[in-house]
């Protein structure tokens, strides 16, 4: 009686509707964003933490700094998040096809945000803190103007990790980004440390170790976001595949093998043909194989796919 009754309220409160997700998937998938916002954050305070060693004006115009970008990663975590929204809303309707165009277009303009937004600080960089602060010493002016400068290289692709961490969470998948942020604080530590402690850099010591984390890290979602293996079907009822479903599933095996001597790199994948055709294959990741051989050219490395023993780029 007492489970019944408590099955009824459970209802009630859900407007008579059986729940989408019980309370351990919805913990499942909010601990690791928490742990993820929360280390996306810590970048800049472990930036102030370690240019303490360099002198107060150091540390200063490092903090104040600070307070600019936590604004800014405000910002681009709500478009990020709007983005996704409309992503869920059509994964939820069942329209791939839209979904799919929904997050490119999450990333471009994720993108191009970062990269608007990188400019305007990096060449107002000086006018902006004056702006925000006020009348403050000159050498605190000039290590927070430093600061922001080379920090502000970094927003375009930390735009674009929150872009494709939103695109993870949309689909219920948030420990990647959670694991992706916690590299890039690692990267970031790690990077200050040598720099600071090594090579007895300022304030830029500080800074470009922030850089390379975030370059690092959008690289990394973009890549995961890229990639295609059978562990990314999540519904493993095969009657119900769409295109993307069928794809993914039939990757039985790939190796990504780099040759740093000869600067060539190779993926090699088993598609089990009959599953999906490599038709199909090559309708969904064309695009993406061409933008990987795009990559290596910028790198100058060679890209080169192989798909069942047979060479197809």
């Amino acid at each position: 009686m007492t489970k019944l009754l408590h099955h009824n309220e459970k209802t009630s409160l859900n407007g008579g509707r059986e729940p989408l997700f019980s309370q351990k998937e919805l913990l499942v998938l909010a601990i690791p964003l928490l742990v993820e916002q929360l280390l996306e954050v810590t970048v800049g305070m472990a930036d102030t933490m370690m240019v303490s060693r360099c002198g107060e004006a150091a540390i200063s115009g490092v903090s104040l700094v600070d307070m600019i970008n936590n604004l800014i990663i405000v910002l681009f975590a709500a478009l990020a998040t709007g983005g996704a929204v409309v992503v869920s809303q059509y994964l939820g309707a069942k329209e791939r096809g839209n979904a799919d165009k929904s997050a490119g277009q999450l990333l471009l303009l994720s993108g191009l945000s970062g990269v608007v937004i990188g400019v305007v600080c990096f060449v107002l960089a000086r006018p902006m803190i004056r702006l925000f602060y006020g009348s403050i010493d000159t050498d605190v002016l000039d290590a927070g103007v430093k600061y922001l400068q080379i920090i502000a290289l970094s927003y375009p692709f930390l735009a674009l990790y929150n872009g494709g961490a939103a695109l993870f969470r949309s689909i219920g998948n948030s420990k990647i980004s959670m694991q992706i942020s916690f590299l890039m604080n690692i990267i970031n530590i790690v990077g200050n440390a040598v720099c600071i402690f090594g090579f007895k850099m300022g304030v830029d010591g500080v800074a470009w170790p922030s850089v390379v984390s975030r370059v690092v890290a959008a690289a990394l979602i973009l890549a995961d976001k890229s990639d295609v293996r059978r562990s990314r079907v999540r519904n493993q009822d095969q009657t119900t595949f769409d295109i993307h479903d069928r794809v993914n599933y039939a990757v039985t095996d790939q190796t990504l093998k780099i040759n740093t001597e000869k600067k060539v790199i190779s993926l090699n994948l088993q598609i089990d043909t009959d599953i999906c055709s490599m038709y199909e294959y090559f309708e969904i990741f064309l695009q993406r194989m061409l933008m990987c051989r795009g990559a290596a050219d910028m790198l100058g490395a060679t890209f080169k796919l192989t798909a069942n023993g047979a060479k197809v780029l």
